[in-house]
């Protein structure tokens, strides 16, 4: 009877931590294999992030510390239709609708951009942008 509990405890030790590392340490969003060999083949997949966004597929890369990239690509022709430079001097996170919604603000002299992120890419952007 001891021995089962002992089994039936390390099982469930072993599930909690599992969940524990899926929630904690999460991937990066995924981006099509389609889009990436033909929109952004001379760009870094680890500086390309998706944006959240339920109508179009919009895409931004991290050009440098003080740049970033927006593009908007068609979902019917699958071409880009869109691409917006957008400089910075500051940058921060701020979270809308209960803590829903995380956005990455950039702010150059009065012009403030906020831009929808996936949850599971903040981590990784900021450690990008540092």
């Amino acid at each position: 009877m001891k021995k089962q509990r002992r089994i039936i405890n390390a099982l469930v030790l072993i599930i909690v931590l599992i969940m524990g590392y899926i929630t904690f340490f999460p991937g990066r969003e995924a981006i099509s294999e389609e889009i990436k060999n033909k929109h952004f083949t001379n760009i870094s997949i680890n500086k390309l992030y998706k944006i959240k966004n339920a109508n179009e597929r919009k895409y931004f890369v991290i050009e440098d510390k003080k740049t970033i990239k927006v593009f908007e690509v068609d979902e019917n022709t699958n071409e880009i239709q869109k691409k917006t430079i957008i400089p910075f001097d500051e940058y921060w996170f701020t979270e809308k609708n209960q803590g829903i919604d995380t956005y990455l603000v950039l702010f150059k002299n009065t012009t403030k951009t906020e831009i929808l992120l996936f949850d599971n890419d903040i981590r990784t952007l900021s450690k990008e942008l540092k």
